[in-house]
């Protein structure tokens, strides 16, 4: 059996002297987030947070006129630099904002970043009032239905070249992990971190032109994920030595798919790199 202890600041921090807060932001948001965690909250009330964060962006640059379309890009941004400048250290990335507004996390901090910078007061986050109405509406434009294709195809594509834009270099750069591994792009994920139902890029020829321009085939992606967990590998470890099963088990890879990365690895590296990786299977 494990037993936990919860020191006092006091207590834990005795050779550390206290600073006063220079921005008067980062005390707001320190304020915030310590009156949201106090607060009295009605556990009756079945609100989802992802509803109240969608009012909450209601008439910003963030959400359409019609609702139904989110710029989720924009908003990751903004909130990133916003809080950079106070001087944040676990800054939401774009990836925790998108599906906390689809309602797939609930993590404190998140919700606190993106409702503070929203300006959604404590008392509507802890103890939201919103109509049946309004609820359908949010969760309408979250779970939209097969059948509730948009007006205006053109505009709806236009709209959401942001979006599938960030979603992109997101899977391509590895984003969407915890450890940064690249990943290749495909429909199935374009749709589940641009939050787009299925078939729906069929219908959307600019979205489609991104995927085209990070189109590559399986021994170049493999290529470029070995190449990327060499070079992590090696700046971790400084002097210590990179082994073959290091970036196995990093990037992935199997050892029988070699033959056929190899001749990718100067794509996305230089030869003395390329050669450096070959060699460690010889």
């Amino acid at each position: 059996m494990v037993c936990f202890t919860l020191n006092p600041a006091e207590t834990a921090l005795q050779d550390m002297q206290a600073e006063p807060i220079k921005n008067h932001l980062e005390l707001e948001f320190a304020t915030y987030m310590e009156k949201v965690f106090d607060a009295y909250m009605d556990m009756e009330n079945d609100i989802p947070v992802s509803a109240i964060l969608y009012f909450g962006m209601e008439g910003t640059k963030y959400l359409s006129a019609t609702g139904r379309v989110r710029n989720t890009q924009q908003l990751a941004s903004d909130i990133q630099n916003y809080f950079d400048k106070i001087g944040l250290v676990d800054i939401a990335s774009y990836h925790q904002i998108q599906r906390t507004l689809l309602g797939d996390r609930f993590d404190f901090s998140i919700v606190c970043q993106i409702a503070f910078f929203l300006g959604i007061s404590i008392d509507s986050l802890v103890r939201p009032v919103l109509t049946g109405e309004q609820l359908i509406k949010e969760k309408s434009a979250r779970c939209p239905k097969k059948e509730d294709c948009p007006e205006d195809w053109d505009k709806y594509d236009r709209e959401m070249v942001p979006i599938v834009e960030q979603a992109a270099r997101d899977i391509y750069y590895g984003n969407i992990n915890a450890t940064g591994r690249p990943e290749r792009i495909s429909e199935r994920l374009i749709n589940r971190f641009a939050g787009l139902p299925a078939h729906r890029l069929e219908n959307m020829p600019l979205c489609q032109k991104i995927l085209c321009q990070y189109k590559e085939s399986y021994a170049q992606h493999w290529a470029r994920r070995m190449v990327w967990a060499y070079k992590k590998l090696q700046h971790e470890r400084g002097e210590r030595p990179v082994y073959w099963v290091d970036i196995r088990k990093l990037a992935g890879i199997k050892k029988k798919n070699f033959p056929i990365i190899s001749p990718c690895l100067e794509e996305f590296t230089d030869k003395d790199t390329a050669d450096a990786i070959r060699n460690l299977l010889v």
